[in-house]
This record gives C-alpha cells, sequence and structure tokens, in this order.
C-alpha cells in the first residue's frame, strides 16, 4: 500500500500537480523538492519493510510479540478487562 502511494506521489502528484517557476536560483528552493524527498524516503523504507518481511523467518508461535485475542483476561496489574487484544 505504502509502496503504490509513494509511486503514485513522485511519479505523477508531485510533477503533475506541484508548479514550479521557471527561473530558480537555487534546486532546493523548489516547491517540489520536499515532496518528492518524501515520497523517496516513503519508497525506501516501504520496499526495507517488504524485504524483511520476506527474510525474516518466524513463527508466529514462538513469536514473543504475538498478539492473542481473549474475551475475558487479566492484565499485568489484575484489572478485569472485557473482550480485548493484549499483546503477550
Amino acid at each position: 500500500m505504502l509502496l503504490c502511494f509513494s509511486l503514485v506521489l513522485v511519479f505523477y502528484l508531485v510533477p503533475n500537480y506541484i508548479n514550479e517557476p521557471p527561473i530558480l536560483q537555487n534546486p532546493m528552493m523548489s516547491p517540489q523538492w520536499l515532496p518528492r524527498i518524501v515520497g523517496w524516503l516513503i519508497l525506501l523504507f516501504s520496499v526495507l519493510l517488504i524485504f524483511q518481511g520476506l527474510l525474516v523467518a518466524g513463527n508466529s508461535e514462538e513469536d514473543e510479540r504475538a498478539i492473542k485475542r481473549f474475551a475475558t483476561a487479566f492484565c499485568n496489574d489484575d484489572r478485569r478487562i472485557g473482550d480485548l487484544y493484549c499483546l503477550v
């Protein structure tokens, strides 16, 4: 989802909808500069997240951060909570 958004941002939205003045003293003063950098950063981090998901092999049963759902639960301070999702 982030990958698609960043591609649309970098290659369609920024060039077509952010106008750039014809004469610039410095390219970093362009109104397209910051949105373009943000789009490339989102693209980079989304690709890194995809690689992390593919390369990190882990079983969800062995993962200590697994999210479990239970109808009645007791938290660490033994307060009764209703239907919730807790990190266990």
